[in-house]
């Protein structure tokens, strides 16, 4: 087993418009895995029969695997896209053969029945900060204040009233993001359940007494953020699981003084 520098260049026949066909691409030199999805690739090589089998939870999770369930002939690469805002390791047979933050990874190889090739994903939370505006993703989640309400009687009837609590500012110390905790859930059928995300992430914030206070309105994030002073925490989960579509805040730069 070695790892080759060249890049793969997709055959024409191998390209499908449908995502789920695409999960793995036909090269020239073998296949190529361009997405991570639980899938099973059954087809031939240079007329040689191959089956291989992925099993992985990511973007919730961070491994991938993929077992070999035919003998190939001939030597043969399986390519590895590394995803956006990660990192990935990747063992074959349980030794570390690469690590990678970018672009793609081959692995070149005689594979024989039984092959196994693991391929852990780094997918910390990731900020993204562009005009004192910040935004953030998890491997491939989009990370999102979550939305909750209750239906309360008043004089004019039933009305909905919002708990969100996306007016906050996340705190970033030192140049990083103050995470207090992530959360990841087992045993869960619907990974984009509402009610009890399969990913929670809890981060340091601070409430922003200028930013819109109506809970029903989307207001504009300010441009020059006040603060309350007392810090405090806010939730973010994976898009999908949540109602609301706010996925951008202010920030509140804090910095340690030097004694």
């Amino acid at each position: 087993t070695e790892q080759v520098e060249d890049s793969f260049i997709p055959a024409s026949s191998g390209v499908f418009n449908n995502f789920v066909n695409s999960l793995c691409y036909s090269t020239e030199k073998g296949f190529a895995f361009c997405h991570y999805a639980p899938c099973e690739i059954d087809t031939y090589f240079n007329g040689n029969h191959i089956k291989i089998l992925e099993r992985t939870d990511y973007p919730f999770g961070n491994t991938a695997t993929f077992e070999i369930y035919q003998d190939v002939q001939e030597e043969m690469t399986i390519s590895f896209v590394v995803p956006k805002y990660t990192s990935i390791t990747i063992f074959v047979n349980g030794n570390e053969l690469s690590n990678a933050t970018s672009g793609v990874v081959n692995v070149k190889k005689v594979f024989s029945m039984g092959d196994t090739i693991t391929i852990n994903i780094n997918n910390n939370i990731f900020a993204n900060l562009e005009d004192n505006v910040i935004s953030f993703r998890m491997g491939g989640l989009l990370l999102v204040n979550p939305l909750s309400s209750e239906v309360e009687n008043t004089k004019k009837g039933l009305t909905a009233i919002s708990k969100e609590d996306y007016r906050k500012a996340p705190i970033i110390l030192d140049n990083k993001l103050e995470i207090k905790g992530i959360q990841r859930a087992t045993c869960i059928e619907n990974m984009f359940e509402k009610v009890n995300p399969y990913v929670t992430v809890r981060l340091g914030a601070d409430i922003v007494t200028n930013w819109g206070k109506i809970p029903t309105e989307y207001a504009p994030i300010p441009k020059n953020a006040k603060y309350q002073g007392s810090a405090d925490t806010i939730v973010l989960v994976p898009y999908a699981n949540s109602y609301n579509r706010i996925a951008e805040f202010p920030c509140k730069m804090l910095v340690t003084r030097k004694k």
